[in-house]
């Protein structure tokens, strides 16, 4: 799914740390893409500044990289010494359209959307407010809904941008990252903007619309609206 020539990667890395008590000096194995390295590195070195000797090491340009671990996000400062083994997932991606960074959503522009309606039996991960509702994927591996949509509403709020505040979604669940994926919206008017990102050109859209039942969500379907790459998704609402 997605456009063939989007320019965000996903990879996965391992970083695998044994500490030398008789040598200030360690050596990390990275793989990357398919492909293991071995890192010279200072045991109190941060894992940014391993990122950067990989990057010169195999002439990577610069990039924003996100490090996750069991569905968190790390701190790229986090130190050598306070990890003995750790598995890492790296999110890779080059900057685009006056340096903005292209998101894989659902693309929202088709409109195509259907009640999905609430049930007593749903798990409280997916609990829906008034208003905007961020739908995701779990991403924590010790959390009940990995791999799973997930509901992270936006209790309150009028204003959503997508671009800037995707990082901050978590996880209702474990409190983890989670993966946006689509919309959803109930009892309220609400109105979309955004620019979808095609061959190095955006292509705007605009339109409004309104979610009235009280027993159900108004929620875009991923299947049915296929997914696009995104520069801007801006949602405004007027709750009823």
């Amino acid at each position: 799914m997605g456009n063939s020539k989007s320019k965000i990667r996903r990879v996965n890395t391992e970083i695998k740390y044994k500490e030398k008590k008789y040598d200030e000096k360690s050596n990390i194995t990275l793989k990357f893409r398919g492909k293991a390295y071995n890192i010279v590195c200072d045991k109190n070195e941060s894992f940014s500044s391993i990122f950067e000797k990989l990057k010169n090491r195999i002439g990577m340009k610069d990039q924003n990289i996100n490090f996750i671990s069991n569905g968190k996000k790390l701190n790229s400062e986090m130190k050598l010494n306070q990890l003995q083994s750790i598995n890492i997932e790296t999110y890779e991606s080059k900057s685009a359209m006056g340096g903005l960074l292209p998101v894989s959503f659902t693309d929202i522009s088709k409109k195509v959307h259907e009640e999905h309606f609430f049930s007593d039996k749903a798990p409280s991960y997916r609990t829906v407010t008034q208003g905007i509702n961020i739908f995701g994927i779990c991403k924590g591996k010790k959390c009940k809904a990995y791999k799973k949509e997930v509901v992270v509403p936006q209790t309150q709020k009028k204003n959503f941008d997508l671009i800037k505040e995707k990082d901050d979604l978590e996880c209702p669940e474990c409190g983890g990252i989670i993966i946006p994926k689509t919309l959803g919206f109930h009892l309220c008017k609400y109105k979309i903007s955004g620019k979808i990102f095609i061959n190095d050109m955006s292509d705007p859209f605009e339109f409004e619309g309104k979610a009235e039942n009280e027993n159900s969500v108004q929620y875009f379907n991923p299947d049915k609206n296929g997914e696009t790459m995104l520069v801007e998704l801006k949602i405004e609402v007027e709750y009823l």
